[in-house]
């Protein structure tokens, strides 16, 4: 039986509307891109005095609409290297600020930033900000071992704020300008972690020195910061007495959706300095106080064996159920590993209920575990391993397993050491994950679904910032699951912003001030939408044509993509994709050449031999046995196969597919759909 295949073309492409009535205009591809959408990274704080070596020294958040709001210390120095003055100081994007392009404003809008300490001399450091769902900017500080808050408050008015001003930075009440004292002790001890509810009230814990070395608590109770039970104050959790060595810090606060705050963090009562640490929980019990995952009074001691604990992080699942994990250091073997524990209703155990806890390790140093949620409760894991490596693992209900679902560990390696890993779930339960590499540039990767890819979909990982100086950068996802980065430059002492975006798109409450006479244009017209290879035979190539022609006036000229929806195919088979640069008779391969040069398409080879590139080179390797044809595998992503710099007119190039089989490739009638997408850079 003969072979047929009948490939299928569609047309595709993006267009973007001008409103004012005269024409389409087509955009550039994906990119990292500053907030006015063009190619690289803002200078937030553009000043050389930032400082961001350490993880807490720079902070940011997104608003409902993706608007990145950014905390970050200022220092300022004499020529000695005496400290002259420090700051906290705040930025956002807007979009309608300077002019059609937008910038880093004030929160009022004006452009530069704005000073939430108030030039203050000496330890402000380690700011917090969170954005509430009314898309307000709460932040907090340390200043002289105390917490210090501010929130941008609306209507505030001319009383608080000043002559005629009506919005301005407040204390919580919104009843006094610039910012208040919050734990008011003398004693903190960073780092601290903070939270909002749902109501936007916001809920802290710290570690404590001035009563001892405790856990403290305190939150907004729509009138005061207050103890869990609406007395005024702070809540002492751990009420331990003896000074010296500290007891209990690094606290970290989740809240739960029934609106009650648990607390993990290290605790050192029963060890001596550098001996064994505890990791402890807590959690508010309505109408009984601080209790266990039991609901009696006192804490949780989640270890169950004698190491050094640190790197404490935990989540909570959809029925408030808390998932811990840490690493442990041995110090008599050297050994670390990577622990995990969840409360299972009676006791805390390992994933599947049993006694103990699940342990991460090898023969390397096991250390920095993040843990994170997908929308089923299923908890997936994050660590360094030895310095070099980033494993991930999740639970698939029975097993630890690959991000496939294999049986094992993903090992995301580039023969680097990692730092300061970040790790977020998109909406689709899929790990995204950064990380500066090395302490010269920040990475990125994600999970697609089969592989770890790259932002534009091909295997690997990103690097975002390209400098060789970046130093502690933050990752968030926006509401299109697009990985949003803020951080630290040491060369230049500057807080950066990058974002996964369109190259070229106005920002999207901006304005397009067209002036010139000439219409934007670009068209796209296809020779054929069919292609058809014909019968296949085991001897002879098959090919088949057909030409894309552009015309564009854009000052950047275009790019022409094409992908396919698979593989050559029918229900049960397919032909095998190229492989080694050239469709060979009587070898099983399917694959494309154009007839443009350097694209990520291969170019046709000249089979006429006349010089020129031309669709007369497909014409003349049909039905060749002892010629192959160059050609690239044709993939489900966007691939090149033509281009230009600046305009053209009716500028055609020539695809050409061509097949061969082999005496055993199945019978059958075999088929795919390609997409043309032409893109115009104006």
């Amino acid at each position: 039986m003969l072979l047929k295949s009948i490939a299928k073309l569609i047309l595709g492409f993006f267009i973007l509307s001008i409103f004012f009535n005269f024409g389409l205009l087509n955009i550039a591809q994906a990119s990292w891109v500053k907030m006015n959408n063009n190619t690289g990274a803002d200078n937030v704080s553009n000043d050389g005095h930032a400082t961001g070596m350490l993880p807490l020294a720079n902070d940011f958040s997104l608003d409902s609409s993706s608007i990145p709001y950014i905390v970050w210390e200022y220092d300022l120095e004499d020529e000695d290297g005496n400290y002259l003055e420090e700051d906290v100081f705040f930025s956002k994007w807007t979009s309608n600020a300077c002019g059609v392009n937008g910038c880093w404003t004030k929160m009022d809008g004006t452009a530069g930033h704005d000073n939430l300490s108030g030039a203050v001399v000496y330890w402000t450091m380690f700011p917090r900000i969170k954005v509430g769902t009314d898309n307000i900017p709460y932040v907090f500080w340390e200043y002289h071992n105390d917490i210090y808050f501010s929130k941008w408050t609306v209507g505030a008015g001319p009383s608080v704020c000043g002559m005629g001003i009506n919005d301005c930075w407040t204390n919580m009440a919104g009843t006094v300008s610039g910012n208040e004292n919050i734990s008011n002790s003398g004693g903190i001890s960073w780092p601290f972690s903070v939270e909002l509810n749902a109501n936007n009230a916001p809920y802290l814990t710290w570690g404590d020195g001035s009563e001892g070395q405790n856990i403290f608590f305190t939150h907004w109770d729509g009138t005061k910061w207050a103890k869990m039970s609406g007395t005024l104050g702070t809540d002492n959790i751990t009420n331990y007495t003896s000074p010296g060595w500290p007891q209990a810090h690094y606290p970290e606060l989740k809240i739960g959706s029934n609106g009650n705050p648990y607390i993990l963090w290290l605790d050192d009562l029963d060890s001596n300095v550098g001996g064994n640490k505890d990791v402890r929980f807590v959690q508010w019990t309505s109408g009984v106080g601080w209790t266990k995952m039991d609901g009696t009074l006192g804490t949780d001691n989640i270890k169950d064996h004698d190491s050094n604990a640190s790197g404490l992080n935990f989540q909570l699942d959809s029925n408030n159920i808390p998932y811990v994990t840490w690493n442990d250091y041995d110090y008599s073997s050297g050994d670390a590993a990577v622990y995990i524990r969840k409360w299972s209703g009676s006791a805390w155990t390992k994933m599947d209920g049993s006694s103990g806890s699940d342990i991460f390790t090898s023969a390397s140093y096991s250390y920095s575990p993040l843990i994170q949620l997908d929308s089923s409760d299923h908890p997936f894991v994050l660590w360094i391993e030895g310095g070099n490596d980033l494993y991930i693992t999740k639970w698939s209900n029975t097993d630890w397993v690959k991000m496939d679902g294999t049986s094992g560990l993903d090992v995301i390696n580039n023969s680097a050491s990692f730092g300061n890993p970040y790790f977020k779930l998109d909406t689709n339960g899929r790990p995204n994950i950064s990380w500066v590499n090395g302490g010269t540039d920040m990475y990125f990767t994600k999970w697609s679904g089969t592989n770890w890819v790259k932002m534009d979909g091909n295997p690997g990982m990103d690097n975002v910032t390209n400098t060789g100086t970046a130093s502690v950068y933050l990752m968030a996802l926006d509401s299109s699951n697009n990985p949003n980065f803020s951080g630290f430059d040491y060369l230049t002492s500057d807080i950066y912003f990058t974002k996964w975006g369109t190259f070229g798109l106005a920002p999207l409450t901006g304005e397009v001030n067209i002036t010139a006479e000439v219409e934007p244009s670009l068209t796209l017209t296809l020779t054929s939408t069919a292609c058809d290879l014909g019968s296949f035979d085991s001897v002879n190539l098959k090919t088949c044509s057909y030409g894309a022609e552009v015309s564009t006036n854009g000052s950047a000229g275009y790019i022409a993509l094409i992908k396919s929806d698979g593989n050559l195919r029918n229900a049960t088979n397919s032909i095998a994709n190229v492989s080694g640069g050239s469709v060979e008779a009587a070898t099983e391969s399917y694959g494309l050449a154009t007839t443009k040069s350097s694209q990520t398409i291969s170019q046709i080879n000249d089979a006429d031999s006349d010089t020129f590139y031309t669709q007369a080179d497909c014409t003349a390797l049909k039905n060749q046995a002892s010629t192959a044809m160059t050609a690239s595998a044709l993939t489900t992503s966007d691939q090149t196969f033509a281009s230009s710099s600046g305009p053209v007119a009716s500028d055609t190039a020539y695809l050409c597919h061509a097949v061969a089989i082999t005496g055993t490739t199945p019978a059958g009638v075999y088929a795919q759909l390609v997409t043309i997408t032409v893109i115009g850079n104006f």
